[in-house]
């Protein structure tokens, strides 16, 4: 498979296994709370990965941590934040990354690269 899965097209397919898992537990009579436990934990975790995949929402200033490593979406490139407490008079908090100061920008860093 070469094209891209969206969040609806994943989150259908989990919603399948969980549907199957449960016919098969109800013909073969595997039930039980450990059972039942193990898919549903199963689940849970499928689910949240899913969402962690898909869900990229923009930084705010609060959320950048010096030394971490962020997809910059204007320069379309990764950078790192060296220091983004920096003392100098500005309009917009300076940002200081491995190559150059920026001006930290609204709906510009993100944890995951953007497409």
């Amino acid at each position: 498979m070469t094209e891209k899965l969206t969040k609806e097209e994943c989150l259908k397919a989990l919603n399948n296994l969980s549907r199957y898992a449960n016919i098969g537990r109800a013909k073969h009579g595997a039930g039980g709370c450990v059972v039942d436990n193990f898919v549903g934990n199963n689940e849970s975790v499928i689910y949240n990965l899913i969402c962690d995949h898909f869900d990229n929402p923009p930084l705010y200033y609060a959320e950048i941590e010096e030394g971490k490593w962020y997809w910059h979406n204007k320069k379309k490139e990764w950078i790192k934040i060296i220091s983004k407490d920096l003392c100098v008079p500005s309009e917009y908090p300076i940002i200081e990354t491995i190559h150059e100061y920026i001006n930290f920008e609204q709906n510009c860093l993100y944890r995951k690269q953007v497409e």
